[in-house]
């Protein structure tokens, strides 16, 4: 199962982009491709266009949801990269891609690369 983090999943309905390339050649192959409730969140933070907000509900209607364990776990990553606050968010999607034995395709491998060691799988 291929996780979408936030940036991915804008750039993912940007018609054109590597992104949406991606997602498109994923999906057509039959690769299971979802979000995190917490990915969800961020993007409906916006900005965003109701005709972005009305695709990305169509191609993902079912966010992972973010459960006990998954709080567990973001601490853990939080705790152990440093507990910068800038990698908040970051380390709450990570948990939940974690969990789910998933990969993360991000365009901010950075920040993410930090939870492999730690049984991130990230998208190459």
């Amino acid at each position: 199962m291929i996780y979408l983090d936030t940036n991915y999943l804008i750039d993912g309905l940007r018609e054109g982009s590597q992104a949406n390339h991606d997602l498109t050649s994923w999906l057509q192959a039959g690769t299971e491709v979802t979000i995190s409730s917490i990915v969800w969140f961020e993007f409906c933070c916006g900005p965003l266009s109701q005709i972005d907000q009305e695709q990305a509900r169509i191609v993902f209607p079912q966010p992972e949801p973010f459960l006990a364990e998954d709080g567990e776990m973001a601490a853990f990553l939080f705790n152990a990269t440093g507990r910068r606050r800038q990698l908040f968010r970051d380390c709450l999607i990570a948990a939940t891609v974690i969990r789910a034995n998933g990969r993360l395709a991000t365009d901010n491998r950075d920040d993410f690369e930090l939870f492999v060691p730690h049984g991130l799988k990230l998208i190459d």
